[in-house]
Order: C-alpha cells, then structure tokens, then sequence
C-alpha cells in the first residue's frame, strides 16, 4: 500500500512539473487601503500560490508548486503577485518576513512554460527582512518575491505565528494563549542552553585535570547538544520577536543531531565498557554510530555540492526508525548487564527517561491532551535536560569515587611510606655493618689489587727485558754471519775468480738486504725465511765450487706466505753443516731442509750428510762461532718458552750412524711457534 502511494506521488510530481507553466497563477493584490505600518508578508499572503525552483541572475526555472511534498534543500520559492493601485494617489506597501528571507525581487516576464525572466525595478526595494513596494496610480506592478526557507520545518508550519489576522488586510493581533505556550518553551529553551554551557564548561575542565576520556566524550556530547537547542531555539524565540530570520539550514539541524548520537554512542560505551563480550549490546551500538555518521556525512555533501536525489523530509525520519530501534535495544541490553556501577545504574536511568520523554513529545506533535497546556512544554528538550540532569549526578559521583579512590590510594601510600621508612631505618642499620665489613673487605682488597699492579709491572718489566734480549741475541748473530760471508767474497777475490766474485757479490748485497730489513723484526714470514735460506746456501753453493747439493721442500699444509716465525733461527744450521760437517769429506755433501706443521706450530728438520758432531769436535782449533750460535738460539728457544704460553719451542740435534756406527751426518730438529 505504501509503495502504492509514492508510486502515485512521482507520477503526479512530474505531471505537475510537466504542466506547472500551463496552470501558472499570479496573485493578485488589489489595494484598497493606504499601509502605513508593515505587516508580514508570509501571513498576508498565506493562502497565495508559491513555486519551488531554482533561479540565476535573470531567470527563475520554475520546478512544481510548494507543496508539503515539494521540499529540496537549496531551493528558493518564488512568489508572482501583481499590484493593482485604482487609487490616484501613490500607494506605498511595507511588509517584513519571519520565516523566509527575502534573496531577490523584482518585476517578471513569463519567457516560456517554465521559464520566468527576472528584472529589477525601482518601485521594489528589500532586504532580507523587509520589503517597500510603490505603485503609481491606476497601475498595475508585476512583482515576484523570491525566498528562501532553512529548514523543512518552514513549510506550512503555524508554529512561529504568534499574530493571528482576521483577514489578510488587517493588522496583526496578538493571541494570549499561544504567548503562554511560546513563553514556556522559551523559559525551557534557556534554561536549557544555560545548563548544557556549564555543563560543558566544567567536564571540560574536568577531563583537563583528571585526564578521563569519559569526560571529553561527554563534553563533546554537551558540545553537540548546546548547537542543537541553540539552532532549535530559534524558531520559539521567534513567536515573541516578529523581526527575526532564521540562521543555519536543515543540514546543520540534523547534522548536529546525528553527531549527538556519535558523541552519546561513544561515551555509553566506555561508560559501560561494552565490548565484544557484550555481543548484542556491541553490536547495535557500533551499527548506530555507522548509520550516524553515514547520515552526517549524506546531509553535509548534499548540502556543499547542492545534490537534490532523496526527498529531506521523509530521510530524515528514516533516520529516527534505526535510531529509537537500535537505542532501545542497545540500552535494554545493558540492563542485563551483571554487576552494574551506582555510576552505570544512572546512566541507565538517565538514557530510559530520555526515551520517555522523546515518546511524549511524539504524542504532543499528534495532538496528546498534553499538547494544550496553558503553559506548554516541549517533551524532547525537557527529556535532554533531565538526561544532563541525571548523568550529571553519575558523572559527578563518578568524580567523587575518584576522588575518594584517589584519596585512600594516597592514605594507603602513607601507611605504606611509614612501612618503607620503618624499613629502611632498620636496613639502614644492617647496611652500616655490611659497610664496615666491605670497607676492611676493600682495604684487603686493594693490598691484593695493590700486590697484583706490582707483579703486572714486574712481569710487563721482564717481559719488555726479554724483548730486548731476543733483539740483542739477533743482533749478535747478524756480525757472525755476515763475517762468514766476507769471508767466501775475500777468498774468491783472492782466488782471481772475479766472475764468481760477482755473482757471490749480486747474492750477497741481496741477502744482507733480506738480513737488514728482517733483524730488526722479531718475526718474519715462512716464505721471506726460505728465501733468505735459499739465497745463503746458493751463495756458499758457489763459494764452495759446487761441493753440496741442497732441497728445500714444504708441506702442502703448510701456509708459507701467512706463518710468522721468529727470524734468524735456521740459517746458522746451515752454516754449521757447510763449515764443519762438510769440512773434510771427499764425496759431495747434502743439505735437505722440510718444513711441516705440527699443532700450532712449524716443524723444521736440516739433515746433512757431513762428518757428524763427534769427528768435527776432534779437530783443532774447533770453530768458537759454532758453539757461540747455537748457544744464542737455545737462549732464544727458552725466551720464546718463557713469553709465550699457547706454543712449545724446541731444539733437538740428532747424530746419524750407519751399521757399522760410523758417523754419517745430523739431523737438527727444530720446532718453532707460530707468530
């Protein structure tokens, strides 16, 4: 049935459209008496003709004629009215509107059905508020008023008209029983804005101080509602001032009102601490803030790109069936709620009154006997203040359990302050005992530390001194060798044999250079080692006419150019098999030299095959730099024992014997620790 019925209305909204121009009516206003005082213009021409459209600079496009169906926000309304003066005088009409504002007026050409030209005129003049028109004798002036209502609200409502007429040429006369009422909504109203401004000025202050968020919710709450009542307001206070128009529009009405719901949501919820536990309750109120701020959001975009696709009216009372519904339920709900708060009982309360009272005002709006009051008041807003009047009281309870929380946490601090004092008096004593017993720990401590700082100094003094020492046993070897070598040039000299001077010379400059830049190194590379080795024993190969072969060889394990040895410790092995253990032999000698690696260290074995140990002891005049040399590395051996304590330095020379026991060379094996 109800689909019915807006079937019926669109199809005769646009007969209506297509046919407004073909039933166009101007109004006629024939004037029979001077005015001399303004009257309304909205009640002078009550019963005229009005259309609904929309209107530029020059042309009014008419849509349909104003109706209780024709409202669109953003729409104007536009008058035709012609004057007739059969008077010879000059007549002058003074008028003045309370409820549309006047946007434009003029005198009119109808251009085609729905099409009305606007041009001014020097006989019309107006502002918002008031309208003079001049009309010369026995003429007639085709004036169009154009207005603009705010709010839905303006249509047909009788509502602002404290005057009544008894025709519409007549003076207003005041009407005493619609005073009384008008005078209680406005004691109600003010009392009302003056209530929600002090509310909102002190849960202001109060989430400040106590940094609740209940509170700013509830003042934004506050906040909403003073623009709603202080927008509202405005239509009782103009039953008591005739010279009033009205501010805002219809999206500000209701957007203040959706965002009350926004604001009422959020705080009922953390008042009751609804979440997902509460599903019913959780749910409809979560559903109610969506549909609010999607209706917010509609009303303010509709309203700043002027769209016109849904009727205000009717959308607007859509709203109110999920509003009521979905509050009823989200609100019963909570009365299920197991252990409620004194706090959460009265917003309980509070929240069921407000929809009483919004239930009563309902029954006023359909003619309740309540509606004739002499001294009226209006439902809704006395709902809202003892709703603020109520969770007041919960919010300032609230405070005051705060407070009186705070207020036993603070005693409770006190008493617990006296324990910790109490406490550390007594610690303080058991301290001072545990101080005396580490200060004699510490003095004992520091001797012990003292003690400690003296053997490191002794021990880093020994240490350096053993350095220094290793340094002077190199240095001791450094003259014996490089005598021995001057020794193999002189004799070649001597011998006339300048070619092999030559090149002992070449080999020689390149190993003093090897033996400079290494002696004042207590390290030096495997593979700078070998060549230095390889160097020496070429340059006595030649020194001696060829008379030994020589082989190094190295492990493959063996990381040559990454191994660090101490330097100086191989080559006076070699120069004791050449010197000595090749001294009086008639076969030709051999040196093998192998390098392995042994844990951590480097294995180094020098097998020759000289007259041995025991037979070069029994020569004459035994070489005194033999025993000098070995002697200098058995001290190195044990002051590299004695620094270092993860690697074994060691010296081991081995005599070699055939069957029969004849001496047939040594074996000198020499591990060293890998730096």
């Amino acid at each position: 049935m109800k689909c019915t019925k807006v079937l019926i209305f669109i199809i005769v909204s646009c007969l209506a459209f297509t046919n407004v121009a073909a039933s166009l009516v101007v109004n006629k206003y024939s004037v029979e008496n001077k005015r001399t005082v303004y009257t309304i213009v909205d009640s002078t021409f009550y019963n005229a003709v009005y259309y609904v459209g929309k209107n530029t600079k020059k042309e009014f496009i008419i849509e349909q004629i104003l109706n209780e169906n024709s409202y669109r926000l953003n729409k104007k309304i536009i008058t035709l009215i012609d004057f007739t003066n059969p008077h010879d005088s000059i007549i002058n009409l003074k008028f003045y509107a309370s409820r549309f504002r006047f946007t434009n007026t003029g005198e009119f050409l109808i251009k085609t059905n729905n099409s009305i030209a606007l041009n001014p005129s020097t006989e019309i003049s107006a502002n918002k508020q008031f309208l003079i028109i001049s009309i010369s004798p026995k003429t007639t002036l085709q004036a169009y008023l154009i207005q603009e209502p705010i709010s839905f609200k303006d249509y047909y409502s009788k509502k602002n008209l404290v005057y009544s007429y008894t025709n519409k040429f007549s003076l207003p006369e005041f009407d005493r029983n619609i005073s009384k009422e008008t005078i209680g909504f406005c004691i109600l109203i003010l009392l009302l804005l003056g209530m929600v401004f002090v509310l909102f000025i002190f849960y202001g202050l109060a989430y400040l101080n106590l940094k609740d968020k209940i509170y700013l919710n509830y003042t934004f709450y506050l906040g909403f509602t003073f623009l709603q009542v202080l927008h509202m307001s405005q239509y009782t206070f103009a039953k008591c001032f005739l010279l009033f128009n009205y501010i805002g529009n219809s999206c500000f009405d209701e957007s203040t009102k959706g965002l009350m719901v926004v604001a009422y949501c959020i705080f009922y919820r953390q008042a009751f601490n609804i979440n997902t536990k509460n599903k019913i309750a959780y749910f409809t109120i979560n559903l109610l803030m969506l549909i609010s701020i999607f209706y917010v959001l509609i009303l303010i975009i509709s309203h700043v790109f002027k769209i016109e696709s849904y009727f205000e009216p009717a959308f607007f009372l859509y709203y109110r069936v999920p509003l009521f519904f979905l509050s009823l339920v989200f609100i019963l709900a909570s009365i299920f709620i197991k252990n409620k708060s004194n706090f959460q009982k009265l917003i309980l309360l509070g929240s069921l009154l407000y929809i009483l009272f919004a239930i009563f005002s309902f029954m006023q709006d359909i003619n309740f006997p309540y509606k004739n009051m002499l001294v009226s008041v209006h439902g809704l807003y006395l709902g809202v203040a003892v709703e603020l009047i109520v969770f007041s009281i919960a919010l300032a309870m609230r405070i005051r359990d705060t407070y009186q929380e705070s207020e036993m946490l603070k005693d409770k601090y006190i008493v617990e302050l006296q324990r910790n004092e109490e406490f550390i008096k007594n610690e303080n004593i058991l301290l001072e005992e545990k101080v005396k017993n580490r200060v004699e720990e510490i003095n004992q401590q520091s001797i012990f530390i003292e003690e400690q700082k003296r053997n490191a100094l002794i021990q880093a003094f020994e240490k350096e001194k053993i350095e220094i020492q290793m340094q002077a046993l190199s240095a001791q070897m450094n003259p014996h060798f490089i005598f021995n070598c001057m020794n193999s040039i002189q004799h070649s000299i001597v011998t006339n044999n300048t070619e092999k001077a030559s090149v002992m010379l070449h080999d020689f400059a390149s190993l003093i250079r090897m033996v400079l830049e290494n002696s004042s190194q207590p390290d030096i590379t495997l593979e700078n080692e070998i060549k230095l080795l390889e160097t020496y024993l070429k340059l006595e190969q030649i020194r001696t006419n060829n008379s030994f072969d020589y082989k190094i060889d190295v492990d493959s394990s063996v990381s040559a150019d990454f191994i660090k040895i101490p330097t100086m410790m191989l080559q006076p092995f070699l120069e004791n098999a050449i010197w000595h253990g090749f001294k009086l032999i008639n076969y030709k000698g051999k040196i093998q030299v192998a390098f392995s690696l042994l844990d951590n260290s480097v294995a180094c074995n020098i097998i020759d095959n000289g007259i041995g140990r025991k037979i070069a002891s029994q020569i004459k005049h035994q070489d005194v730099k033999k025993s000098m040399a070995i002697q200098i590395i058995q001290n190195r051996i044990s002051l590299l024992n004695r620094t270092l304590t993860n690697n074994s330095a060691s010296l081991e020379i081995i005599d070699l014997y055939d069957e029969q026991q004849t001496p047939v060379g040594t074996n000198v094996s020499i591990i060293l620790p890998i730096l």
